[in-house]
């Protein structure tokens, strides 16, 4: 895979929410939103091998959420992942 950079501005970063918010309807069980702990976050991005960060979206009990993890070169996943975000709604920052 090509290595693109997927920086964006805060503001285009506000620019691509609000477009996909008007779009959408949003409830538990289809959030718009996932937190997860920064520490959690950086231990699994730091793990020794990891080259790239995966999102797979998944159903629990019928709600919508998001599972992270990390790969190496051959595209293995590593360790483990972190699953069971905050999603938004309910708990929206």
């Amino acid at each position: 895979m090509e290595k693109r950079n997927h920086k964006i501005s805060l503001q285009q970063k506000k620019e691509f929410a609000s477009e996909f918010k008007t779009k959408r309807t949003f409830s538990e069980e289809m959030p718009f939103m996932f937190r997860f702990d920064n520490e959690q976050v950086k231990e699994l991005v730091e793990l020794e091998g990891a080259v790239e960060f995966r999102i797979t979206k998944g159903l629990e009990k019928g709600k919508e959420n998001v599972c992270l993890t990390v790969v190496d070169d051959k595209g293995e996943d590593l360790e483990f992942a972190l699953e069971m975000s905050e999603p938004c709604p309910p708990d929206c920052p």
